[in-house]
């Protein structure tokens, strides 16, 4: 990994959580003050999550053999309107990676995303602490920075350009306190951008995530 590449993955990183946490900060105590005044049923939520992706992909349709890996960190805020329902917008970075030795061939992707994105929960409490829920995220990831390459017996292309793509989220978790943990299905379009090509990800997703006071 090139060290221009990890500096910005850090700073990256780092300017996500300390937006959530300010706008948090900034928002909380005047919901309260505003929602209290108005005798309204919302709240606003905030929620850090850190996850990883394992899965396949594909180039220009056909597969690609070897595991995917994307380690990444989100945050969300929104509106809570009820016990059962919250919408809200969300940001991250995702670092997604594949490397792969078949045949004489070796494949290699280094990728850094920053996916934007719209998310929707629906809850079903069955106690004050305790409450499932299903998840679906939309939106489009940018491509900050990496390349893709390939080695095939003694010949090695030239370090491709990628680009971002349409991302996909659908998943069910639980709730536990201020603590949520996740599983899913996440689909990542990506692209070759030199070569006008597809490269797509399909994975299974975990995640652990910590929700700010409500």
């Amino acid at each position: 990994m090139k060290i221009i590449q990890m500096k910005k993955f850090l700073l990256t990183a780092a300017a996500i959580l300390f937006a959530i946490v300010s706008v948090n900060a900034q928002f909380t105590n005047a919901a309260k003050k505003s929602n209290s005044a108005a005798g309204a049923g919302f709240t606003y939520r905030g929620e850090v999550n850190i996850g990883m992706s394992i899965g396949g992909s594909k180039y220009d349709g056909n597969k690609v053999k070897g595991t995917m890996i994307g380690p990444y960190v989100t945050g969300t805020y929104g509106i809570k309107f009820n016990d059962y329902l919250f919408a809200g917008v969300g940001a991250g970075l995702k670092y997604m990676h594949q490397g792969k030795d078949e045949d004489g061939a070796k494949l290699t992707i280094n990728n850094f995303m920053l996916p934007l994105f719209l998310e929707v929960k629906g809850f079903y409490p069955i106690s004050d602490e305790i409450a499932p829920f299903l998840v679906l995220d939309l939106g489009y990831s940018i491509h900050l920075g990496g390349k893709y390459k390939m080695e095939y017996n003694g010949w090695t292309s030239s370090e491709q350009n990628t680009k971002g793509g349409f991302m996909f989220k659908i998943g069910a978790g639980l709730a536990y306190k201020q603590f949520t943990f996740g599983i899913g299905y996440d689909r990542q379009n990506m692209g070759i951008k030199d070569w006008d090509k597809n490269l797509n990800c399909n994975s299974f997703y975990f995640t652990v995530g910590y929700v700010f006071k409500e």
